[in-house]
């Protein structure tokens, strides 16, 4: 019989889990651990038969390791930059799990002008170790040109411009 955490199975050898053993033969006994949680587990296998005295004690101990990454802050303002130049702020990915996770990709969306500088991915985040990952606005002028009939006009700003 199996006591102690559900995350451990015992998987039936015969069905109703009785067997005979002769002389010098012996049986395994599969046992199955899968964690549903961080943290550790324990457990027993208690194997009876005809002997005299108590059962036979097999101890179980596993350890669910899980990653959990958290990101703060969640927001950032980076407030008036001037126009072609540069403010960088950083947000702390931390990981309070029990075991390292691993950065594949990592991205600023939306907006070109957000660019994730530092660190390059992938790395790894171990727990209780925050990693500092650093964000850059880069506001820039970018206007596009486009020629109609000799004249230039800017698309970015609509004053027409002669040659």
């Amino acid at each position: 019989s199996k006591s102690g955490s559900g995350d451990f199975a015992l998987d039936p050898i015969v069905p109703g889990g009785r067997f005979i053993l002769r002389p010098a033969e012996s049986v395994e006994i599969p046992v199955t651990y899968i964690p549903s949680n961080q943290g550790s587990d324990s457990g027993n296998v208690n194997v009876a038969g005809n002997q005299f005295g108590t059962p036979t004690v097999i101890s179980l101990a596993g350890l669910g390791l899980q990653c959990n990454l958290a990101v703060a802050p969640t927001a950032l303002s980076f407030g008036a930059v001037q126009l072609n130049t540069t403010n960088t702020l950083t947000v702390n990915v931390s990981n309070t799990g029990n075991t390292n996770c691993q950065v594949r990709a990592i991205e600023a969306r939306g907006s070109s002008r957000f660019i994730v500088t530092d660190p390059a991915a992938p790395f790894t985040v171990a727990p209780g170790t925050p990693v500092p990952v650093s964000i850059k606005y880069l506001p820039v002028n970018i206007q596009t040109i486009v020629i109609l009939g000799g004249t230039v006009k800017s698309t970015g700003n609509p004053t027409p411009v002669t040659p």
